[in-house]
Parts: C-alpha cells; sequence; structure tokens
C-alpha cells in the first residue's frame, strides 16, 4: 500500500465518521423540537428559560449535522483538495555553495604539502 492509498483511507473513512456524526445530529434535532413542543407547560419562567435551552441545543444540533454532512460528504466523494495537501512534498532545495565532499579531500593528499603532513620541505 502506497502513502497515496492510505491518505485516501484516512480521508474517506473520516468521511465516513463524519456521515456518522451527522446522522447522530438528527437525533438530537428532533430530540429538541419534542422537548420545544412537548416539555414544559407554558407560562412559567422555568418555561421560558427551558425553551430558550431548548432552541439553544435545536441550533447546535442542526449546525453541527449540517457542517457534519457537508463535510462528510466532501470526503467521501474524493476529498481531493485534501488528498494534494497532505500528499504535497516539496522540491528539495539546492544548496549553492559547493562542499568539500571525500573525493576531494582524497584528491589532495597527492600534494607534495599533504606528504610532509602539513610540514614545509
Amino acid at each position: 500500500m502506497t502513502k497515496s492509498d492510505l491518505i485516501w483511507v484516512v480521508i474517506r473513512s473520516s468521511g465516513f465518521l463524519l456521515i456518522l456524526r451527522a446522522l447522530v445530529a438528527v437525533k438530537d434535532v428532533a430530540s429538541a423540537l419534542y422537548l420545544l413542543k412537548y416539555g414544559v407547560p407554558p407560562g412559567s419562567e422555568f418555561a421560558r428559560m427551558w425553551a430558550e435551552t431548548m432552541n439553544q441545543q435545536f441550533a447546535n444540533a442542526t449546525i453541527t449535522g449540517v457542517f457534519s454532512l457537508v463535510v462528510g460528504l466532501y470526503l467521501l466523494r474524493g476529498g481531493t483538495w485534501i488528498h494534494r495537501l497532505i500528499n504535497y512534498v516539496s522540491r528539495e532545495r539546492s544548496n549553492p555553495t559547493p562542499h568539500t565532499g571525500a573525493r576531494d579531500a582524497a584528491g589532495d593528499l597527492d600534494s607534495p604539502a599533504a606528504r610532509a603532513g602539513g610540514r614545509e620541505r
């Protein structure tokens, strides 16, 4: 399995998990709507606070569900931009300054100064 194949597996499995999260959010939305309608009898201060809480829970579940669904579908259908982002390999930078390699150092041993061990004759 190549790196590219592994990235596709990770992207698609992440999309699958987000779709499952969106399905759980549908249950949360339905629960918030049911509790808003039938949860507490209207008319009291508690009922008003309850309604505000359920409205907030409904909004959070809706936003989470829609976001998870959209991103999950994108990842399941390919996620090409994310794949390119993860799979990106930058060009190797070139170093313009020359370095003395092993071959250059071996060539210096043939010089008279190198044979003298650093001593001048």
